[in-house]
């Protein structure tokens, strides 16, 4: 019974072969179907590029983390993105609030990177509260908070959802940072030199600087640790940014479609919008 079926099929196959081989018109209609799909189909993956910024280490770097990043840098430096203008002074404004962001995301991602090698993880609950502790941050004062936090992700150019990978990525990023300062202490001589530097952040009005240093020991020996990990990290930041620079890309194959275009198709110059970008 199997026999007959497979013979069957065969004779059918043959049959639909020799009906398209007869008739040109419908060899046509197959061939510019296949054409039209595989150019959608390649055009579809070349567009769908068009969201990354950078690659690290082969890792892409979306739009929106670019545009997240940039509302991050402008809070930190208190720099109102609405006061800033065309002119040159607004141009460079704009530049080294990109040239900030950039190397906030890169080092973030390099340091993800390297802690997901090393195994670290983010559970549900520490997502849960980073998300929280952005919500409070942002959202503190707020009449109408969840209307306020629609507006916020629209500024930033970013959805819940992308929200909560990129604070997924800092949670992890932040357990290799903690890794490599977990064995950092401070001397009483690095803490005393610490607050004879900023005594002026402790010491308040008439008050004595001794004093003060044995009442706020704790706080200031505490400041004094975070301070010298901060320097250590940005020592070891800017390592690992020189170290793996030629593995951070700004481009993505969208912006490398469309220079091959305007140069081989069009006989034109290349925007500046579809150029490399540099790190």
């Amino acid at each position: 019974m199997a026999r007959k079926i497979e013979k069957k099929e065969l004779k059918d196959h043959r049959s639909l072969l020799r009906k398209i081989v007869e008739n040109p018109a419908l060899i046509v209609i197959i061939v510019i179907t296949f054409l039209v799909v595989s150019l959608f189909g390649t055009y579809a993956y070349i567009y769908a590029a068009k969201n990354v910024y950078a690659y690290v280490d082969g890792m892409p770097v979306y739009q929106y983390e670019m545009s997240n990043e940039i509302i991050d840098q402008a809070i930190k430096n208190n720099v109102d993105l609405g006061s800033i203008g065309t002119d040159p002074k607004g141009a460079f404004a704009k530049y080294t609030l990109t040239e900030f962001a950039k190397r906030a995301i890169f080092s973030r991602k390099l340091y993800y990177i390297i802690a997901i090698k090393d195994g670290f993880t983010c559970t549900k609950n520490e997502l849960d509260k980073a998300f929280y502790d952005f919500k409070k941050q942002n959202l503190s004062g707020t009449a109408n908070p969840e209307e306020e936090f629609k507006k916020i992700l629209d500024m930033r150019g970013i959805t819940e959802k992308q929200l909560r990978t990129v604070l997924r990525e800092e949670v992890i990023a932040q357990k290799e940072k903690d890794k490599l300062t977990a064995n950092i202490t401070v001397s009483p001589e690095e803490v005393q030199k610490y607050f004879d530097e900023w005594s002026y952040a402790y010491v308040k009005g008439g008050q004595d600087k001794g004093q003060v240093f044995k009442e706020q020991y704790a706080r200031i020996k505490s400041d004094a640790l975070d301070m010298k990990k901060q320097d250590y990290l940005r020592k070891y930041t800017n390592n690992l940014m020189e170290k793996d620079k030629n593995n951070i890309v700004i481009d993505n194959r969208y912006k490398k479609f469309m220079r091959w275009a305007y140069s081989s198709l069009l006989n034109l110059a290349v925007p500046p919008q579809f150029k490399p970008g540099t790190v």
